[in-house]
């Protein structure tokens, strides 16, 4: 007896789900056929219209001249091409959006074509730098290896180098013998 009272409960809610969705097509003047069966699971492709290709030629000039049509413009170009004034504002939504999109990816194209060029410039400057000699010291400068104190005592090593050769060859001079022999020569490091 149950199941007898849960299959007529079914098929009640069913009879008046069915009756007040045909009452609503009625209210609002919708198409109604009377032998349809209504199907309410959303199991159904909506239907999709394309435009004809004289109704996209239509819309395509219009944007040209204007891509954003008002209200009137709209409803005077529906009448026009024969579609509703939100077929044409959907058209031209899309439109923009498709463009944008477009716009969008021409110029991460060109920013990564800037960024690869950028990239490979970097690459070859590091690698310049690091065959280059400092002037004042004539160490290798490699910028990730050496610091600005280590740096500073390279070139004050040179210097006292070339002072303490002056003072030894001045020496030699004076006193007959070269004082250099007494002299470490120390590399830079």
């Amino acid at each position: 007896m149950l199941s007898v009272a849960t299959g007529f409960a079914a098929i009640s809610h069913k009879i008046v789900t069915r009756m007040m969705a045909d009452e609503f097509r009625h209210q609002f003047d919708l198409n109604v056929n009377e032998n349809e069966d209504i199907n309410f699971v959303d199991d159904h492709q909506p239907n999709k219209r394309r435009h004809t290709q004289h109704q996209i030629q239509g819309l395509e000039a219009f944007f040209k001249d204007c891509p954003i049509p008002d209200y009137k413009q709209r409803r005077a170009l529906g009448l026009e091409l024969g579609l509703e004034p939100q077929q044409v504002k959907f058209w031209f939504q899309n439109k923009r959006t498709q463009l944008k999109t477009r716009h969008d990816h021409l110029k991460n194209a060109e920013l990564r074509a800037e960024n690869k060029r950028l990239r490979d410039e970097n690459t070859t400057n590091l690698e310049h730098l690091e065959s280059v000699a400092c002037a004042s010291c004539g160490c290798p400068i490699s910028i990730r290896e050496i610091s600005v104190e280590e740096h500073r005592l390279r070139a004050e090593n040179v210097r006292l180098r070339e002072q303490i050769h002056r003072f030894s060859t001045i020496a030699a001079q004076n006193i007959g013998k070269p004082v250099a022999d007494n002299i470490p020569d120390s590399k830079p490091l």
